[in-house]
């Protein structure tokens, strides 16, 4: 993704492969969107992990998930959905949410705490 500005204009680039173009959409784009029309509807959530996360990558991840309940905390539960990446519109169709993984080496340990946007 890229983003730019002028003093009057705001820029965003979006990626080629769709998936990937959703994901910045709701991460990036939508809660600036949101902030600039003083709306606070676009935000993350806390969820809990339904089961160990291991993040290998020195990036941030942000993995398709599905609401599968509440835990007993009121926390919502979010499974994750396995998909081939940012081509892969099967594995998003499943999804109503991403899981922000921080860049890593890290184990996210189920029933941890981490942050997802939803979408709709």
């Amino acid at each position: 993704m890229w983003f730019g500005r002028t003093i009057s204009t705001v820029i965003f680039g979006f990626p080629g492969n769709p998936v990937s173009t959703m994901i910045c959409a709701v991460r990036y784009f939508l809660p600036w969107l949101s902030k600039t029309h003083r709306d606070k509807s676009v935000y993350p959530i806390l969820v809990n992990a339904t089961e160990d996360i291991i993040q290998k990558s020195g990036m941030t991840i942000f993995q398709p998930a599905k609401n599968v309940g509440i835990h007993e905390n009121g926390t919502p539960i979010y499974e994750v959905i396995k998909f081939g990446g940012s081509g892969d519109f099967a594995g998003l169709s499943g999804s109503d949410a991403f899981l922000e993984i921080p860049a890593g080496p890290q184990t996210i340990k189920q029933g941890s705490t981490i942050k997802a946007w939803y979408f709709h």
